[in-house]
C-alpha cells in the first residue's frame, strides 16, 4: 500500500481507497494505472564481458523495499503501476545499478553509457517500441 495526497483536500490517502475518507473526492476513477515495459539487456552486451561472465545473470526492478519485477538478462520487464514510480534496476553485479523514473503505459530500455567504467553503466531511456533482439 502506498500513500498519495487527494488531489481535492490534500490530505494522505491509499492508494487502495475508492474515495477520500476526508472529502469523498471519487480515487478511484482518478487512476491511470497501466503497464510499464523495459527490455533489458543481454550480458554481451557489456564492453569486454569478463565481469559479465562471472556475474549473475538475474535482474530485480524494485521501488524501496518493494520487488516489482525478477527475471534475467536479455528479457523484457513487464509490471503494472498506478502512477509515476521511481525504481531501481539491479542488474546482478556486471554493472552499475540503475536508478530512475518510470511511467505506466510506457515502455523502456537500458542505454549503455559508452564511458571507461569498471563496471558497465547504463541509463534508462523511453523509446516508442521495445526491439524483441531477433
Amino acid at each position: 500500500m502506498a500513500l498519495f495526497k487527494c488531489p481535492d483536500c490534500g490530505k494522505e490517502i491509499s492508494d487502495r481507497a475508492s474515495a477520500c475518507p476526508n472529502c469523498g473526492c471519487p480515487i478511484s476513477e482518478m487512476k491511470t494505472g497501466g503497464i510499464v515495459k523495459i527490455k533489458m539487456p543481454t550480458t554481451n552486451a557489456i564492453s569486454g564481458g569478463f565481469v559479465g561472465m562471472l556475474s549473475s545473470k538475474n535482474v530485480t526492478i524494485s521501488s524501496g523495499s518493494r520487488t516489482l519485477w525478477t527475471g534475467r538478462h536479455g528479457q523484457t520487464a513487464s509490471f503494472e503501476l498506478d502512477a509515476p514510480t521511481t525504481i531501481t534496476i539491479d542488474l546482478g553485479g556486471w554493472a552499475n545499478k540503475v536508478n530512475g523514473r518510470v511511467e505506466p503505459k510506457k515502455k523502456y530500455e537500458l542505454v549503455q553509457d559508452q564511458g571507461i567504467h569498471m563496471l558497465a553503466t547504463f541509463t534508462l531511456s523511453e523509446v516508442d517500441v521495445i526491439d524483441s533482439g531477433i
